[in-house]
């Protein structure tokens, strides 16, 4: 019989055997009475020697019961390892070590621009039953916590459980996994990391006011022109290429000046359908909505359309569930906020509509995540280089000047390309409009022709290009092709462990590995669902 290691891919497969001579510190428990007497011991790394660390620092005897025996199992032994990777997608063999517990008994681990890993290697020996795993512990206020299996048949990791850390209060991770998929000589690997939307790209893509691409006025032979969706479909590709990270849309998404509701209605199946090809794939997005995207009145019919609610049914919440990038919302999704990570550098992309001032909503979000770097999404925001116009200029006064982590705004609306750098007590705040409306590289009449604008960080600098996938060339005007002066700042992830467990379950139901497109996961790691 093929044993489970001999179809993985050596390169992906984690480092496993390889340790230095030491001493280590462990844990060993001894359960008296459903009490945890726990002995520290020494032992020389050399030897084959696992620890059992099942409720390792909560005395509370109720609370390692409930652990231990909560399916009246067999507890497994398992080590702890700590290490960290530069490579996001978890791909890559893990630099790690045996993990020592503080002077708090947990488990502490940072790291910079890299993933911090905690990794349980459990002793499940010749078992042909399912594993109970249970974990405890948090990452920053705000971030995604996963809990992965090692599939060694795959050479990947899956995850299994997630959850949301809220403050620095300990989130509860637990999976059944099956033996016969996971184990391989008797061990089992799980791996407890912060979860990323992450998928290695240095760059995102940025475009608005797309109103000519659903207009009936810009149908070619009494159809659409298929704009809207050759640029999404570009988007999608770039990103699972690993090319760009994340897709912003500044708002004016539907034209919405119209005659009849069934004309209205087909302008956002226009845009629903273009955007149903990032959702398919999981491609991050944002967007900060228009004018276009709110009302309209129409003086010869006097008909008013409200078409907030056209959006808004578009855009619903729910559109969302099964994402990891996804963070929360105002009142509905017209204002929301967007977690992804950006040349090794974890990003928060915060949008609202052109009819609303959530100050202090995004106020307290951009304060919450003040870790991330912040780009703020807003349609109309700049009039003119250095004229930000009366909105414009309250909303820089409440928002943008009073977050340290807003480094990016991006607007539309105008029918010009520009940009300007604004220095605020020394912080540079880079500042780009982008609407190609009224931008005929054909003749005049044709409508705008799918150009956006390609941003990446790359040596210290901010590179903006312009490109149309529908044309397929690029723009090379000062207007359509810059660069600033951009350093990154570091991110610091944390990870830290209070509790894990192991322990056989016979009667217990497997946990459901998901298949449906991997955008759940932290890069492209297949993903599961625990709960």
């Amino acid at each position: 019989m093929m044993s489970f290691f001999s179809r993985v891919n050596a390169n992906m497969a984690p480092n496993w055997g390889k340790r230095d001579s030491g001493d280590a510190m462990i844990y060993m428990e001894e359960k008296r009475n459903f009490r945890v007497k726990r002995t520290l011991l020494r032992v020389y790394l050399g030897l084959s020697v696992s620890c059992i660390a099942i409720c390792a620092c909560d005395e509370d005897a109720k609370i390692c019961r409930d652990w231990v025996h909560a399916h009246n199992g067999k507890s497994l032994t398992y080590r702890i390892f700590e290490g960290e990777t530069a490579d996001l997608l978890l791909k890559s063999p893990i630099v790690e070590a045996i993990a020592e517990p503080e002077a708090d008994g947990r488990y502490h681990l940072t790291a910079v621009n890299a993933l911090p890993c905690h990794i349980f290697t459990v002793d499940v020996g010749a078992s042909c039953s399912n594993t109970l795993l249970r974990y405890s512990g948090h990452t920053r206020d705000g971030e995604r916590l996963a809990l992965y299996v090692y599939d060694p048949s795959e050479g990947i990791w899956d995850r299994v459980d997630d959850a949301m850390t809220e403050g620095d209060a300990d989130c509860d991770l637990e999976a059944v996994v099956d033996n016969r998929t996971y184990v391989n000589d008797g061990i089992l690997k799980a791996l407890v990391a912060p979860e990323l939307a992450a998928n290695g790209a240095d760059s995102f893509a940025f475009t608005g006011d797309t109103q000519n691409y659903t207009s009936r006025n810009m149908y070619i032979d009494g159809q659409p022109n298929g704009i809207y969706r050759a640029v999404t479909t570009w988007g999608r590709d770039e990103f699972l290429a690993g090319r760009i990270a994340h897709f912003h849309h500044a708002g004016d998404m539907a034209n919405s000046i119209v005659t009849s509701d069934a004309e209205l209605e087909a302008e956002w199946q226009i845009v629903d359908e273009a955007h149903r090809v990032l959702d398919e794939v999981g491609v991050p997005f944002s967007v900060s909505p228009g004018d276009h995207d709110s009302s309209y009145s129409n003086s010869n019919t006097e008909k008013h359309w409200n078409f907030r609610p056209y959006y808004e049914k578009t855009f619903p919440v729910s559109r969302f569930d099964d994402t990891i990038w996804y963070g929360d919302h105002y009142i509905t999704n017209y204002d929301f906020y967007a977690l992804v990570t950006i040349a090794d550098r974890d990003f928060i992309f915060i949008g609202t509509g052109k009819d609303d001032y959530p100050y202090d909503w995004m106020n307290d979000v951009l304060a919450r995540y003040r870790h991330r770097i912040a780009v703020i999404g807003r349609h109309a925001y700049l009039q003119a280089v250095g004229n930000y116009g009366a909105l414009g200029t309250l909303f820089f006064q409440q928002v943008v000047s009073r977050n340290e982590n807003v480094r990016l705004v991006l607007a539309g609306h105008v029918g010009k390309r520009f940009h300007q750098v604004t220095d605020i007590g020394g912080r540079k705040v880079v500042e780009s409009v982008v609407d190609h409306t009224n931008y005929y590289p054909l003749p005049e009449g044709r409508g705008a022709e799918g150009y956006l604008s390609m941003i990446s960080f790359r040596q210290g600098k901010l590179i903006s290009q312009t490109y149309s996938p529908w044309r397929r060339e690029y723009l090379n005007e000062p207007a359509e092709a810059w660069q600033v002066d951009f350093e990154l700042p570091d991110t610091v992830r944390e990870l830290h462990t209070g509790k894990f467990s192991a322990e056989l379950c016979k009667g217990c139901a497997v946990s459901p590995v998901c298949e449906r497109n991997r955008k759940c996961s932290n890069a492209f790691v297949r993903e599961s669902h625990g709960k």
